[in-house]
């Protein structure tokens, strides 16, 4: 037999899921919330458990382009600012800022249970990589001093020898 995109082997196993998610919405702990639902909003329950997987499906799609954005006008892009900015000797503090800001940024990546993180990590990203006002601004006023204090509490605990391997020595 001939493979199917369809994820049931047969028409009998997709009705025997179909009877079981019908069963489940008519389980006594959930049908009184159910229909609570249907008389605010005038939907039937199949129509709104239809709804709600669209949703999750858009959602989905949509954290998925975030990705892309955020690693196109994150990363990409500035990156390729970087190279040039390193050549031609223009710009370079600028860059230097951004990848301060984007760091920090990157550290806050563990607080994604926020409520539109990823949306609006997206557009803060595009927003700072096109515009060398908030870039300054930015870092002006909350990294810079953030990463200088932070400087201050850590070094009297980081060996000597750690710190003399990141700086340049002059001879």
């Amino acid at each position: 037999h001939s493979p199917r995109f369809f994820p049931f082997q047969t028409a009998e196993m997709a009705s025997e899921l179909m009877s079981k998610v019908e069963e489940l919405l008519r389980h006594p702990k959930i049908d009184g919330h159910l229909t609570k639902i249907e008389q605010i909003t005038h939907l039937k329950r199949e129509t709104l458990i239809s709804l709600l997987l669209i949703g999750a499906v858009a959602a989905f799609v949509v954290s998925s382009w975030l990705s892309i954005i955020c690693s196109i006008a994150g990363l990409l892009l500035p990156a390729i600012k970087s190279i040039k900015a390193l050549t031609s000797g223009s710009h370079l503090d600028h860059w230097v800022k951004y990848w301060m800001i984007y760091a920090t940024i990157s550290l806050a990546d563990s607080f994604h249970f926020i409520p539109y993180y990823h949306l609006l990590k997206a557009l803060l990203l595009v927003y700072i990589s096109i515009s060398s006002s908030a870039v300054d601004k930015l870092f002006t006023s909350y990294v810079g001093p953030a990463v200088t204090q932070l400087e201050t509490l850590l070094t009297p605990y980081i060996p000597q020898s750690l710190l003399d391997l990141t700086e340049k020595k002059e001879e």
